[in-house]
């Protein structure tokens, strides 16, 4: 699992700027070793499960094919699951490293348009605005009824700004900068759900309950009845442990978690390419 993850995250993690870089880093460590201890724990409890049942019939070296054969459908069964966390990961650090490639382009362009506002101005097309608007002025003064007042204010407004394109230019790039903060925090906040989403869906889906069969030590008659019991039907008993264990692992539906896992990932990405569509559209 490690290999592979390695090989994927340090290329999605290559364009990203030192501080990103170290982030990044950072939270896909903390989300793989979370997921890995997850699985161990859960493959641990369940091999102590075993290893308690074998003891409760005596048979502590017995079965031992079908008992490896549990604990590896087990494990397996898990991480495909978690192969899917794992792709949900990856998927949105994608789309958050490209939202963050196309943030510091805008505030690249809104910072250029805050330096260099002057030099982009036509001054002597400003100063002719200027002088117009200053005509215009001077005739709604002069004006002797309503008809022409309106008909020289509509005049005036209608006077472009030469700084005007340039207003609008950073008011848009100013709102795609927010925009794009926005979708950021949404992808980070995901990415730290991941662990604790794949650690609530394994507890949902592999769920092994221990024996309800307690045995008071101190309860000679009940320990002298285990011991007869194990001496003629411990084998089969724990067989019949093993095998109703083994068929609870191979009835659970992966493909229907699988799935629903995918759904829920896509969807995601698809509210946030939407949310950024909706806003440029109105903008």
């Amino acid at each position: 699992m490690s290999e592979r993850i390695n090989d994927i995250l340090i290329k999605i993690l290559e364009n990203v700027n030192d501080v990103e870089l170290t982030y990044s880093k950072v939270g896909a460590s903390i989300f793989i070793r979370g997921c890995q201890m997850i699985i161990n724990d859960k493959v641990n409890y369940l091999t102590n499960l075993i290893e308690v049942e074998a003891q409760r019939y005596n048979v502590q070296g017995y079965g031992l094919d079908k008992k490896n054969f549990l604990i590896s459908n087990y494990k397996q069964s898990i991480e495909n699951i978690y192969n899917e966390f794992y792709y949900r990961y990856v998927s949105i650090l994608n789309y958050l490293n490209e939202i963050r490639k196309k943030q510091k382009i805008v505030i690249t362009n809104y910072q250029i348009i805050l330096n260099n506002r002057e030099k982009m101005i036509d001054k002597d097309a400003y100063k002719k605005y200027l002088k117009d608007k200053e005509i215009f002025e001077y005739k709604l003064k002069l004006s002797v009824n309503k008809e022409e007042y309106n008909r020289i204010l509509k005049e005036k407004e209608e006077l472009t700004s030469p700084i005007q394109e340039i207003v609008e230019y950073k008011e848009k790039y100013k709102k795609k900068a927010e925009l794009y903060e926005k979708v950021i925090r949404n992808c980070v906040e995901k990415l730290e759900e991941c662990r604790n989403e794949f650690e609530n869906k394994v507890n949902e889906i592999f769920s092994m309950a221990a024996s309800l069969q307690v045995i008071d030590e101190k309860n000679i008659f009940q320990k002298l009845k285990l011991k007869i019991v194990n001496l003629f039907n411990g084998q089969k008993n724990f067989d019949n442990f093993l095998n109703i264990y083994i068929t609870k692992v191979n009835s659970i539906n992966l493909d229907k978690h699988i799935n629903k896992i995918k759904e829920d990932t896509i969807e995601f990405l698809t509210d946030m390419i939407e949310l950024i569509d909706v806003e440029n559209n109105e903008n």
